[in-house]
């Protein structure tokens, strides 16, 4: 009797890993949902603006300008805030009305707002040296010569705000959705026979008291390979199964040609 109630005592181990597996797909979808609202409110919520000059790569910025070009490469403008140039992206055909004002001299000044990028073309640079010529009379040749005055980072209003922590967040909601798909195959892979089992006792909370009643049985059957519990009945072969009294609908003994006897059970499902 002793080695047959080690046996399904082994069996019952399985509520373990289960219970962990079950909490550790709820702790990977909860932390993939945030991330994903996370990711949606830094998409709608504007942050703060801060001035264009020291503003880091991924900050959201401000430039208070006097002046833009009328011209244009692929959307890049030269502008120009009190006595220093810069470069500017804003797309062709969405010009706002105020720039637009400032071009044809009707507004003094005008703040514009982006993202600061230090990855600019060469060949964008090569496209405005002829539109900076047309605004100063000391002319430009190279390309060298137009970083001079502009450097080569410019303010790109068409690049998205809070594009780090949209990309940050977007980076974890797929990392923790892999890993919640990850514990979701390894759970179907280690309880493919257990599952049915012991998904309600899991769910009911179970596991410690139904683990507590294994230490005392109240009688096993040595020839159907189980053993009743105040509250359960076990049982290790031919599939290891653990059901609360309360989950069987019907059961009753099958006797075979081959004189195995089986014992069928139904459950809720």
């Amino acid at each position: 009797m002793n080695y047959q109630i080690k046996r399904i005592r082994d069996m019952i181990k399985v509520l373990y890993p289960y219970r962990v597996y079950r909490n550790l797909k709820r702790i990977f979808a909860l932390l993939s949902v945030l991330m994903f609202a996370l990711m949606v409110m830094f998409c709608l919520v504007e942050p703060k603006a801060i001035p264009f000059e020291g503003a880091g790569e991924f900050d959201y910025t401000y430039l208070d300008i006097d002046l833009i070009s009328q011209d244009n490469y692929n959307g890049y403008y030269i502008v120009e805030s009190g006595e220093y140039c810069y470069i500017y992206h804003h797309k062709e055909e969405g010009l706002g009305q105020d720039l637009i004002d400032l071009q044809n001299w009707k507004k003094d000044t005008v703040r514009i707002f982006g993202v600061p990028d230090s990855t600019i073309d060469e060949e964008i640079l090569k496209g405005l040296i002829p539109i900076f010529n047309d605004m100063y009379e000391d002319p430009v040749h190279s390309v060298s010569q137009l970083a001079y005055y502009t450097g080569y980072e410019y303010l790109d209003h068409d690049t998205t705000f809070n594009v780090y922590q949209i990309g940050v967040c977007m980076i974890f909601s797929i990392v923790f959705l892999l890993l919640l798909l990850l514990v979701k195959g390894m759970e179907m892979v280690y309880t493919r026979r257990f599952k049915s089992s012991f998904e309600n006792i899991c769910n009911r909370g179970e596991e410690m008291s139904a683990l507590e009643e294994l230490q005392h049985p109240l009688q096993a059957f040595y020839h159907l390979k189980a053993a009743l519990l105040p509250n359960y009945l076990v049982c290790n072969h031919p599939v290891p199964f653990m059901i609360a009294y309360k989950d069987i609908k019907m059961i009753y003994e099958s006797h075979r040609l081959s004189k195995e006897i089986r014992l069928v059970i139904y459950n809720q499902d």
